[in-house]
Order: structure tokens, then C-alpha cells, then sequence
């Protein structure tokens, strides 16, 4: 008999809802992955194939972002996040 924890990832995957689970994950765990500092002004959008997009609201904090890029991803691989091989940052105006 398989354990219901064993189950849920392979549930999620028949029902589609695999990456819209990644995607709620990551956002729970952004702070910590960028740093909360960091993290202000920007918010994890959506998966798109194995790109995060991730919005940020102005332009300095987006070329920080992506000139260290190749950290950020070291950063997700580091908190489980193995699937993800780009990642693109996008204006976006947050949510309030």
C-alpha cells in the first residue's frame, strides 16, 4: 500500500496541477531563496515549461537580478527546485 505523502506528486502530475504546485511552493519559499531584502518588489509569477518568470517592479532591482542569475538558480537547486533551467525577470507591478 502506498503512503498518501508518496502519492501526492504523482496525483498532482494525472491532474495536471504539477507545476501550479511548484509554482505556490516557490512562492512560499521565495523569501528564503532570495532573501527577504531582495524579494521585496519582486513575486514569482509562473512556470512556463522549465523558465520561471518571475515579475519585478523596477528596472534597477531586474538588472541586479539578472546579472546574478546564474545565482538565483544555484539557489533554487539548493532548496529542491532541480527542474527549473532559466529563470527571466519581467517588469511587473506587484500586488497589493
Amino acid at each position: 500500500m502506498e503512503r498518501i505523502g508518496n502519492s501526492i506528486p504523482r496525483i498532482l502530475k494525472e491532474l495536471g496541477l504539477e507545476k501550479e504546485a511548484m509554482v505556490e511552493e516557490l512562492r512560499k519559499k521565495w523569501p528564503k531563496i532570495l532573501g527577504k531584502r531582495l524579494a521585496k518588489g519582486t513575486e514569482v509569477l509562473r512556470l512556463r515549461e522549465k523558465t520561471l518568470i518571475v515579475g519585478v517592479e523596477d528596472a534597477a532591482r531586474r538588472a541586479f537580478l539578472a546579472s546574478h542569475r546564474a545565482d538565483v538558480l544555484e539557489k533554487l537547486r539548493e532548496f529542491g527546485f532541480k527542474g527549473i533551467e532559466e529563470i527571466k525577470f519581467v517588469k511587473e507591478r506587484m500586488r497589493k
